[in-house]
């Protein structure tokens, strides 16, 4: 190797550790922490990192498949596949309660949505075959099985076949 030669390869070294640096930086400004970046190679260091952002508490889209107990603030979109009949009966207290299970599904899978009292009568014309979008629900086990309910936030709507 040449004397002309060694200059430019520490050059290049030099220019290959800023780079490195560069991207550490980057890399430490998106996960929000702080990183150690090598004296020496030109960066200044950050006086601040920002911190991780936090997502606030939004609806989420998803498949049947990624519902798990205790999820909230759903959106779904599923097909009806069975609507049964309204089940009801007399409280501890001597009041009526009424449910009904609607079986909704999608490509990945099958989960019953769960109506109660006043829904029933709200969404008494959904039908087997219907495609619906349902907003703000979540889910809960019954005797270890998930279903999904509608609470006080959830609605469902009629949708078009194309959104599955």
């Amino acid at each position: 190797m040449s004397d002309e030669q060694e200059p430019d390869i520490w050059e290049n070294i030099i220019s290959l550790e800023k780079d490195v640096a560069s991207l550490m930086l980057r890399v430490s400004k998106l996960e929000g922490r702080a990183q150690t970046i090598p004296k020496g190679t030109g960066i200044p260091a950050p006086t601040t990192i920002p911190p991780k952002q936090v997502i606030p508490l939004t609806a989420q889209e998803v498949t049947v498949s990624q519902l798990h107990d205790g999820d909230m603030n759903i959106t779904l979109n599923a097909r009806i596949s069975t609507v049964s009949p309204v089940r009801s009966g007399l409280k501890k207290d001597g009041s009526e309660w009424k449910n009904q299970s609607i079986l909704i599904g999608d490509y990945t899978g099958q989960i019953p949505l769960v109506l109660w009292g006043s829904e029933i009568d709200t969404y008494d014309t959904l039908m087997v075959g219907n495609y619906i979008t349902i907003t703000g629900a979540y889910v809960k086990s019954y005797k270890e099985k998930p279903q999904l309910l509608l609470g006080k936030t959830g609605k469902v709507a009629l949708t078009e076949e194309h959104i599955l």
